[in-house]
């Protein structure tokens, strides 16, 4: 998978709390689908995979920085299969299935604090944080 942040591409020495990304990728996967009717003289259909199937995969999020510990972001993606099995049933035209994935979630950073330029000095790490005289 390819995540290109849009925010760095336009202003790239931006130090933004806010930015929205773009994804694309593919993959492969193997499934097993179960197809269940509500008419209990049906019965139950299984569909598996034989060999490993193709993904390909698009989609987008937003990502906001509330501070240097915590972070929210929300994304969908369209994830496309080179398959017409996986929900269960078999359509005779060339389209097909597809998923989507959507999600909102929360990150908390453990021991991401702003450094003391001192800090790099001690290791002999040189930052562009520290200023030269």
């Amino acid at each position: 998978n390819t995540t290109i942040n849009f925010v760095n591409l336009i202003l790239p020495d931006n130090d933004a709390r806010f930015f929205l990304y773009g994804k694309m990728g593919f993959g492969q996967f193997t499934f097993k689908s179960r197809l269940v009717f509500d008419d209990e003289s049906e019965p139950d259909k299984y569909v598996e995979a034989e060999s490993p199937e193709f993904l390909y995969l698009i989609g987008g999020g937003a990502y906001y920085k509330i501070n240097y510990f915590l972070d929210v972001n929300a994304e969908a993606t369209v994830r496309l299969v080179n398959n017409d099995k996986l929900d269960g049933t078999v359509n005779n035209k060339n389209d097909d299935d597809y998923y989507t994935y959507i999600s909102v979630g929360v990150t908390y950073k453990i021991n991401n604090k702003p450094r003391d330029p001192r800090y790099f000095k001690k290791l002999g790490m040189k930052s562009p944080l520290i200023r030269r005289k």
